[in-house]
């Protein structure tokens, strides 16, 4: 939901900006069918900006991987130092809070989109008896129940109105020539878009904006085969009744003083200039929403809160900038290893300083994997461990100048199982314990304690636990994302890893692999 939100921002912030160039540059300017296509295409944009993401400006970058973790999760369990374990209660957050009145806006105005459309084609079904076909549209006769305006392919006429022939030709030149410019696939794109983005004023004032290009283009259309004083007169005359059809383009909500200024102004910006403002403000919206700068490796460095700083002479560098020889060992090591991320430290012999102190790699949870020259350069290839329920062996001793390659790494469990199929997250059967979640919850509660060494030292925190349901309903791949370490993390694994046979997912009718995700919190002072 949070990337929904991000999303409606990014979109909302965008279409805005080209909004007010629209206003500022563009608005009154002779060539209507320009606007038009600004509107039109600077909406769009706005739509599709926000979903591009293509990296510039990335100089060297550093082996940098998040793990991001989808799967179904669970509701929180709590257990507190008297070990008894609670099912949390949903909380309402600001997430959902936000959720729901953007959702009840989107209900709203789609509602009233639908309702107007069902009106207007409920309109034209009815009173299919007072039409008439011709070549560019069908016109069809109101009396008086609605005015003169256009949808579609559909010409409605307020017959209860009088005028002489020449106005009446004027009018119906000017509803032809919104029929034949489709300006209802306009008007209903930016209805879509007024739905999708109800809370932004300024898609609203797209629409409006929209409606009043429409009509000076329809204005232009009529003039085209007449002489434009009999069509001033006509619009100052305005005694066509309103009504609120919103999908359809109305003769009688024009926007009549500017109608009658643009008919007689004819200024036109040239065409440089409009062009050079649309294409400026297009590279410049793609720049700043769909571009995403790549990181130095001292800015990836710095959003590490856990790295330490180098000794002196010594800087992180780009695993993509390794020679051969080191590349060949540095990819050993990713194999052999898959729980680390690894960073890659390089000096120059004799102008570098001794390298940090195992105390100090400790302290960051690093340790040293390999310790290589070639030339006059020296290597340091540093190991972090990703997964808090494993710890690696005592970092391997090393002498400045000489090569040292850990040839295996020992965790304290043992490697997790494989998987060989895929591993689904949106299935349309979830798994489900046998017995019910309640079984799930008390076979938990029953066996998870809370450690010793935890609550000695005043550890408490959330505990996730990812693990996979396998086809046969066995849970399998058990592991913590994120834990708060003291034996927590370990108590927590081990009794998912006992837990009994569950009944699998299935999607398309069959059974599937599926990632569950399970937040244990430890808590001192329950009761």
């Amino acid at each position: 939901m949070n990337e929904l939100f991000k999303y409606l921002i990014e979109s909302s912030i965008i279409i805005s900006v080209f909004f007010m160039i629209y206003l500022l540059i563009y608005n009154g300017d002779k060539n209507s069918q320009f606007n038009r296509v600004y509107l039109i295409s600077s909406s769009f944009l706005a739509v599709l900006l926000p979903f591009l993401k293509i990296p510039i400006l990335s100089t060297q970058q550093i082996e940098y991987t998040t793990s991001i973790h989808n799967a179904i999760q669970l509701p929180e369990i709590i257990i507190n130092d008297n070990a008894i374990v609670i099912l949390s209660q949903p909380q309402l957050t600001l997430s959902s809070i936000f959720a729901i009145v953007y959702l009840t806006g989107l209900a709203i105005f789609l509602n009233r989109f639908l309702f107007a459309l069902y009106h207007t084609f409920k309109y034209v079904r009815t009173h299919s008896n007072d039409s008439i076909k011709s070549n560019n549209y069908t016109l069809v006769y109101t009396k008086g129940e609605m005015p003169t305006s256009s949808f579609y392919r559909y010409l409605f006429w307020d017959n209860t109105q009088v005028f002489n022939e020449k106005e009446t030709n004027f009018i119906i030149k000017h509803e032809e020539g919104h029929i034949r410019q489709n300006h209802t696939f306009d008007i209903i794109y930016l209805e879509i878009l007024r739905i999708i983005f109800w809370f932004n004023p300024i898609v609203h004032g797209y629409k409006k904006a929209m409606m009043t290009v429409h009509e000076f283009l329809a204005d232009e259309f009529a003039l085209a085969s007449s002489n434009g004083q009999g069509f001033v007169a006509i619009l100052g005359r305005q005694v066509l009744q309103q009504h609120h059809m919103t999908l359809s383009n109305h003769f009688s909500k024009s926007q009549t003083v500017k109608r009658i200024k643009m008919i007689k102004s004819g200024k036109k910006k040239p065409a440089v200039l409009r062009w050079a403002v649309m294409v400026t403000a297009v590279i410049t919206m793609f720049y700043f929403f769909s571009c995403e700068q790549g990181y130095t490796i001292n800015e990836l460095i710095a959003q590490d809160e856990n790295l330490p700083a180098l000794g002196e002479g010594w800087s992180y560098i780009s695993t993509e900038s390794l020679s051969p020889g080191i590349s060949e060992k540095f990819n050993s090591l990713k194999v052999d290893n898959p729980f680390i991320k690894f960073y890659v430290a390089k000096g120059i012999t004799g102008k570098t300083a001794d390298f940090n102190s195992k105390e100090i790699l400790a302290k960051h949870s690093l340790v040293t994997l390999l310790f290589s020259t070639e030339g006059e350069s020296m290597y340091v290839i540093l190991g972090k461990i990703e997964r808090s329920d494993l710890d690696l062996d005592e970092a391997v001793p090393y002498k400045n100048a000489e090569e040292t390659i850990v040839e295996e790494l020992v965790f304290d469990m043992p490697v997790e199982e494989e998987v060989a199929e895929d591993i689904f997250t949106i299935v349309e059967d979830q798994p489900a314990p046998i017995g019910g979640m309640r079984a799930f919850y008390e076979f938990v509660a029953n066996n998870l304690r809370y450690p010793e060494e935890a609550r000695n030292a005043g550890i408490e925190g959330k505990v996730f636990i990812e693990f996979v349901i396998s086809k046969d309903g066995s849970v399998t791949n058990v592991k913590c994302i994120k834990g708060i370490g003291q034996g927590c993390d370990n108590e927590a694994i081990r009794v998912i890893s006992i837990s009994p046979v569950w009944k699998p997912g299935k999607h398309e009718g069959k059974n599937v692999n599926v990632r569950m995700i399970l937040p244990i919190t430890f808590k001192l002072g329950g009761s």
